[in-house]
């Protein structure tokens, strides 16, 4: 059949029908970017060819399929690039819209001020945050803090902390204790948060299940897991927004996973490095396009903490671990890292998380983790 159309093409076109055919296609062949195509065979010398020639044998056909698979080659590119375009400006009208929104006003439009946001008492609206305590740090030197080895270095606004202590007293006198408001009042166990002032851009539909038939929100019984791991069970869990958040620049979230199960469990944590973790505490980093920054541009960083008072020499931090107490170091927080790298997925956000020693935990009756988060 190949032969038969061969021949039809060679008495359509006469003798030269070569030179005929590529006279008429190369047009089309220079807009495609197809190299010149001849039909003469290679042993055919001239000067007047140009080098690109391509020998092979070809006829209408040929040059229609090329021509086509060309063409269907151009139109995939073309489409790629309409939706990687469209993938971007989607992206960058989300990130300026949300900048727009933080900065320049409130969701009704209005500026953002002392007068148009004016200071209430008890945990703070976003606008209070960025009004009247706006952040001391950027996220790159949050993310030195959280890898200098000192978790101590990590800081709420002073004036936030002086409001925070006010509320704490109030209530103690309620509640009995923080534990006790935590427990009875604030913490959702296995649902969403809904009563944080401060809502997150991360919807987890890990917490579906309804409440007792008690009403209550506490766990139903049952074996409790003996620690906590990336696949606890979502009744012994409540995750929310950090109602009074460290200073964290107005795009990061700061969220908190608390616990019934303990964080800190013979089985992860070594005898060895247990008085190491008593004192440092746990860290890591998830969804980082480059490593964190290395301890020693904490210098660099210190003077936002110059409020506080802090130098280097009022650090308290370990000496460098070695290789085999490094590993068992990363052992112990595995399964937290594990637990946000699968919530917070890299694709999508970086995170620095952290689990503070007993030194520095405010409420130490109940097991939490600090997760500093950045959509990207």
């Amino acid at each position: 059949m190949w032969e038969d159309m061969q021949e039809a093409s060679k008495r359509l076109n006469g003798d030269g029908g070569g030179k005929k055919q590529n006279r008429l296609w190369r047009p089309l062949y220079a807009w495609l970017g197809i190299e010149h195509v001849s039909s003469r065979p290679p042993h055919v010398q001239s000067s007047r060819l140009p080098s690109s020639t391509c020998w092979r044998p070809v006829d209408d056909l040929s040059c229609v399929t090329i021509v086509l698979l060309k063409l269907i080659e151009r139109l995939i590119c073309a489409e790629l690039q309409a939706h990687y375009l469209q993938r971007s400006v989607a992206l960058h009208l989300h990130s300026s819209q949300r900048t727009s929104s933080t900065m320049n006003g409130n969701a009704e439009g209005k500026p953002l001020n002392e007068e148009t946001v004016p200071l209430r008492t008890g945990p703070p609206t976003r606008e209070e945050l960025l009004v009247h305590y706006p952040p001391k740090f950027t996220w790159n030197q949050l993310k030195t803090f959280v890898n200098s080895g000192d978790l101590g270095l990590l800081k709420r606004d002073r004036k936030l902390q002086k409001r925070y202590d006010e509320w704490v007293i109030g209530i103690v006198a309620e509640y009995g204790s923080v534990v006790k408001y935590l427990m009875n009042h604030r913490l959702r166990w296995g649902q969403p948060d809904t009563l944080s002032l401060l809502t997150s851009e991360l919807q987890d539909d890990r917490f579906v299940e309804a409440p007792n038939s008690d009403g209550t929100n506490r766990p139903t019984d049952g074996e409790p897991p003996a620690y906590f791991s990336w696949e606890t069970p979502s009744k012994y869990l409540s995750i929310i927004q950090n109602d009074w958040p460290y200073s964290v620049p107005s795009n990061i979230e700061h969220t908190l996973i608390w616990t019934k199960v303990p964080i800190y469990h013979p089985d992860l944590a070594a005898p060895s490095i247990k008085a190491r973790i008593d004192q440092d505490g746990l860290w890591g980093f998830t969804g980082l396009d480059s490593p964190p920054p290395s301890p020693s541009t904490l210098p660099a960083c210190l003077p936002a903490l110059a409020e506080w008072g802090i130098t280097l020499e009022k650090m308290v931090k370990s000496e460098t671990p070695t290789p085999e107490k490094a590993v068992l170091i990363r052992r112990a927080g595995s399964e937290v890292h594990r637990f946000v790298k699968n919530r917070w997925l890299e694709s999508e956000w970086e995170t620095a998380w952290f689990v503070n020693p007993p030194r520095l935990q405010s409420v130490p009756g109940l097991a939490h983790i600090h997760v500093f988060a950045r959509h990207k």
